[in-house]
């Protein structure tokens, strides 16, 4: 049987390991134009000031007041980060992969059009 001290400290660890694998599955499946564009984004959002609606969301954060408290709360918050982060690359990845559908679909379409137009006009002609 496990003490209550073991528990936490599996937890602990656990977060902590989640981190960790959700930034190697970021790092190892998210296409590097991806990764780029994501970074870039960051850089930007750290260079320009603060938004005001972004900081109401301090007083939603409460302070644990604690030292092991703090440090459970900035690895959730960085276990959510990494999380986020493979989320939005998916996302994007997946925006990408239907956009190159979509302009296919285009090409395909046109194709279809100019081969209409041309056996209208060769009917046309027929008549």
């Amino acid at each position: 049987m496990t003490s209550v001290s073991d528990q936490l400290k599996r937890g602990r660890r656990s977060i902590g390991q989640g981190a960790q694998v959700a930034k190697v599955a970021y790092s190892k499946e998210t296409n590097s134009d991806i990764r780029r564009i994501i970074n870039v984004l960051e850089n930007k959002v750290l260079k320009e000031p603060s938004n005001p609606e972004m900081e109401e969301w301090d007083t939603l954060l409460l302070d644990p007041r604690n030292t092991r408290g703090r440090l459970t709360l900035y690895n959730q918050a960085l276990h959510m980060y990494w999380v986020m982060k493979h989320l939005l690359a998916r996302a994007m990845e997946q925006v990408a992969v239907e956009m190159a559908k979509i302009s296919q679909g285009v090409s395909d379409m046109k194709k279809e059009l100019d081969s209409l137009q041309f056996m209208t006009r060769k009917e046309d002609i027929k008549i």
